[in-house]
């Protein structure tokens, strides 16, 4: 009998209340990683919002950079089309009397052509209208204007030096003077050589006040020059002092 109390005193487990505990610590454990996992979405949606936003200010920015460099290039094709055409404009024609007392167009005055005005015109002579080959001319002492060949040769044994004319002695060598010509576009160089004999040469002009000497067409003399350009006639004459030594002025 007392075994039997003895076996009936012994505390029972209860299934119950472990299983309660059991499925307390896994619900637990269960749901506060399921929370932390709500946390990490949460985060990542916030950080994919945020470079959304960041991706849609730089498109915006873009595209008004793009509007802004447009319009400058529209600009400047503007003003490209429009420059060729303002400056090609025509002047307005002059207006002047026409037949029976109407206006007309008037053709404004034109420049002349380079050698159309006579370039051997003296200076203040009014042969020429002045202008910039007379200004050249006129600085040379030993230019005469319009003189004959005959003029020339008087004059280069006529004003020799020491004592003016002589008869029957020849003027030295290398005396020289500049003269008109009677072809167009030329100048005559007349010029003591070989024991006085009277040498012209012709000098043709050319643009830029540049002028072209001829050589001799008689070799016996032997002299060598002619036949070059120079920048001017100092120039020639500078380059030729073997045989313009002495000029006669006017």
């Amino acid at each position: 009998m007392r075994a039997a109390s003895l076996v009936t005193d012994q505390p029972r487990c209860d299934s119950s209340s472990g299983g309660g505990g059991l499925g307390g610590g896994l619900g637990g454990g269960l749901g506060g990683g399921l929370g932390g996992g709500d946390e990490l979405i949460d985060r990542r949606s916030d950080f994919i919002e945020a470079a959304d936003g960041e991706a849609r200010g730089a498109r915006e920015l873009g595209a008004k950079l793009d509007a802004v460099a447009a319009a400058a290039r529209a600009e400047v094709e503007a003003e490209a089309r429009a420059g060729p055409a303002r400056r090609g404009s025509p002047s307005p024609p002059l207006l002047g009397p026409g037949p029976g007392g109407a206006s007309a167009a008037v053709a404004p005055p034109q420049a002349p052509p380079l050698g159309a005005r006579p370039l051997g015109a003296h200076p203040g002579s009014g042969g020429g209208g002045g202008g910039g080959d007379n200004d050249m001319l006129s600085r040379l002492a030993w230019y005469h204007g319009p003189l004959s060949r005959e003029g020339a040769g008087e004059l280069l044994r006529s004003r020799v030096p020491r004592g003016g004319a002589r008869s029957g002695v020849a003027p030295p060598d290398g005396r020289f003077l500049l003269r008109d010509s009677s072809r167009a576009g030329f100048l005559a160089l007349d010029l003591t050589v070989a024991g006085g004999k009277h040498l012209p040469l012709l000098v043709e002009r050319r643009a830029g006040g540049r002028v072209f000497l001829q050589a001799p067409t008689n070799a016996s003399l032997g002299l060598a020059m002619g036949g070059k350009e120079y920048r001017s006639l100092e120039q020639m004459q500078l380059r030729n002092s073997a045989y313009l030594m002495t000029p006669v002025n006017r």
